[in-house]
């Protein structure tokens, strides 16, 4: 039986024409075509697609529903030369996003890469809003109710790296988002003076940036639900009597991607079942200010149950030892504090809101093979990135934002610099622990010894 990863080889690259008197056979090229337009890893992945349409809809005990997708409350700070905007939004659904066409599926067994194109005619952003701000720097622009954003002519656009083991699998799947247009109506929208034109065109600058700052949420989920229900299907593909089964395991030892996505997927699970930890309670906190004090307390974060792999991971054998290395982190985790603020004997009571952009950290495991027992190596939070912080309430103390500003984000880092160390990283060595990878070689002969 000839190995699937030649027949995919020659699908991908395509039959030669055969020569015959200076000229090409006609039914070889309609067979090179033929063979093209029936790749069979590509209609998998086709049919896998079908079925990832059918989960967003509809969901499993495992698998939440993507289509309406649900989006809680969302912060997003806009800036231009025009204006000045604060919007929350809340109680948001999102819809549609399941009519997707898949226009294109090409995997190269050369390159070892699978690409992928979808789109979607619309899909709908619905929910309630909140806005503050000024125009030109002179004219208020405020109001709140109902929102609505119609996304027009979407393209996601990407690929995956292709695994040819036994059974093959795609991994970091990644898709581009782009649009060509929107309509956009909030209710209740004041201020202005007659300024409608300039009103029209910042919000709807202001809707883009709520379309692309609610697909970094989907984004996630849905590239995931893609991917896990392809590489399952090619999984099926590769049962006994198929050829995909005779594929020689060609996964590189230092390869343990798809390793560290499942024991993050557990302990997504795990973080999200443990009290106290998403929504996670901040540390109370207090600075000296001009003539008085600032004080931060009833401090909140959400999204640490978002785990994420954030690079390349490896195992690396060494006898009856497993080196296991990785990184994860966390993208647009959101935070919010009371602010109270008294400057001789007066000052109002605020509220702040904080978006953490990212975080990543670098960990090391030594995993002994026999006895299973898991030790940390080595660890690093190696990037703690960019947090905005909007203060709503300060006037007319605003004068104060850039210290309590200062004061709310070195205690977020602080907090999550002592959580990620202490807590999340334990919680990782102890998914680790119970879902340990394959022993190397040498601790399976070892395990086979009677004492």
């Amino acid at each position: 039986m000839r190995c699937i990863f030649l027949l995919c080889l020659l699908v991908s690259m395509g039959f030669s024409a055969t020569l015959k008197g200076n000229h090409v056979e006609r039914n070889n090229v309609a067979e090179k075509a033929s063979h093209q337009a029936r790749n069979p890893v590509d209609d998998v992945i086709r049919d896998a697609l079908e079925i990832v349409r059918q989960l967003m809809l509809n969901g499993t005990a495992a698998t939440p529903i993507l289509d309406p997708f649900f989006v809680e409350y969302l912060l997003v700070n806009f800036e231009s030369p025009d204006a000045n905007l604060i919007l929350q939004i809340d109680n948001t659904w999102v819809t549609h996003m399941a009519e997707f066409i898949i226009d294109n599926i090409s995997t190269n067994m050369v390159r070892l890469t699978m690409e992928l194109a979808l789109s979607l005619p619309n899909f709908n952003i619905d929910g309630h809003y909140a806005m503050d701000g000024i125009l030109l720097n002179l004219f208020p622009l405020y109001g709140s109710g109902s929102y609505y954003i119609h996304v027009f002519d979407v393209s996601l656009g990407g690929g995956a790296g292709l695994s040819m083991g036994v059974p093959p699998q795609i991994r970091d799947l990644h898709l581009d988002f782009t649009f060509q247009s929107l309509e956009v109506k909030f209710d209740n929208l004041l201020g202005g003076g007659s300024l409608e034109a300039l009103i029209e065109t910042v919000i709807n600058e202001l809707a883009k940036e709520v379309v692309d700052a609610i697909w970094a949420i989907i984004n996630e989920p849905f590239c995931q639900l893609i991917e896990d229900q392809i590489n399952q299907a090619l999984a099926n593909m590769g049962g006994e009597g198929s050829e995909l089964a005779v594929i020689p395991d060609s996964k590189e030892v230092g390869n343990a991607n798809a390793y560290l996505d499942e024991v993050l997927a557990e302990l997504r699970q795990v973080l999200y079942q443990t009290p106290g930890i998403d929504p996670k309670t901040l540390p109370d906190a207090y600075t000296e200010i001009s003539g008085g004090h600032a004080a931060i307390y009833n401090g909140w974060l959400i999204g640490l149950s978002s785990i994420h792999r954030s690079a390349d991971a490896t195992l690396d054998y060494a006898g009856r030892f497993i080196m296991f290395n990785g990184s994860a982190g966390y993208s647009n985790m959101q935070a919010g504090y009371r602010v109270q603020v008294e400057v001789w004997g007066t000052g109002p009571d605020a509220e702040a809101f904080a978006l953490i952009r990212s975080v990543d950290f670098f960990f090391s495991f030594k995993i002994d093979a026999i006895t299973g027992a898991v030790t940390v190596n080595d660890f690093n939070i190696y990037n703690i990135g960019q947090i905005d912080v909007e203060i709503n309430g300060l006037a007319p103390f605003d004068w104060a934002f850039e210290s309590i500003a200062e004061l709310i984000i070195k205690t977020i880092k602080d907090d999550l610099a002592q959580t990620i160390s202490s807590v999340i990283l334990e919680l990782l060595r102890q998914v680790v622990e119970g879902n340990p990878p394959p022993p190397p070689p040498q601790a399976a002969k070892i395990l086979q010894i009677k004492f």
